[in-house]
């Protein structure tokens, strides 16, 4: 979602149309590790707290460790691999039955993951 908060009016548009935005925690914390690590670290941290403020943050809990443990299976005898956090991120929308927004084509290599991309 840094796209978003970036700016970028393509993934602007596609938030807009959706009507209840849900954010993984996971997801908040990929983007905390990020503004950490820039020269604006408290601006960036104040972007994501407004951010994080108008959707509603999902935990995953043990349904998603379940998906997790199938996702990351199906990947290792594929040979495929994905950053850890994004099966994480993956199995959460899984969980919930819900699509992923993302840039990230690696999220294609996921069994049952509908990503919605710009």
């Amino acid at each position: 979602m840094i796209a978003y908060i970036n700016g970028d009016p393509e993934v602007a548009r596609r938030i807009e149309l959706i009507p209840e935005l849900l954010l993984p925690s996971i997801v908040i914390g990929e983007m905390a590790y990020g503004a950490n690590q820039s020269a604006r670290r408290d601006e960036n941290i104040n972007q994501i707290n407004n951010f994080s403020s108008a959707c509603e943050v999902i935990l995953c809990g043990e349904s998603a460790a379940y998906e997790y443990g199938r996702i990351k299976s199906n990947l290792k005898n594929k040979g495929t691999k994905i950053p850890e956090n994004d099966v994480w991120i993956a199995a959460c929308a899984i969980e919930m039955n819900l699509p992923l927004l993302s840039r990230d084509v690696h999220f294609d290599a996921v069994d049952g993951l509908r990503r919605v991309g710009w």
